[in-house]
């Protein structure tokens, strides 16, 4: 999901500061989210996927399988 979000940032030529405050949170903790440093709550991914238009449901499964044991 990583590459996912930077390509879509890229591709749509936002900068992390502009994914950041779209969706209502530091650069710095938008950075660390693309970068996989930091996790956040699912109200933060929809935001991050209405802002970079990825389906919702392609975020919903990346965290499903980021919940199953062994993940």
């Amino acid at each position: 999901m990583r590459k996912r979000l930077k390509d879509k940032r890229k591709a749509l030529d936002y900068t992390q500061q502009e994914v950041a405050e779209e969706v209502g949170i530091t650069r710095t903790y938008y950075s660390e989210i693309e970068n996989g440093n930091r996790n956040c709550n699912i109200k933060i991914w929809i935001r991050i996927a209405e802002c970079l238009e990825i389906p919702k449901a392609e975020i919903i499964s990346y965290i499903e399988e980021g919940l199953q044991p062994g993940a």
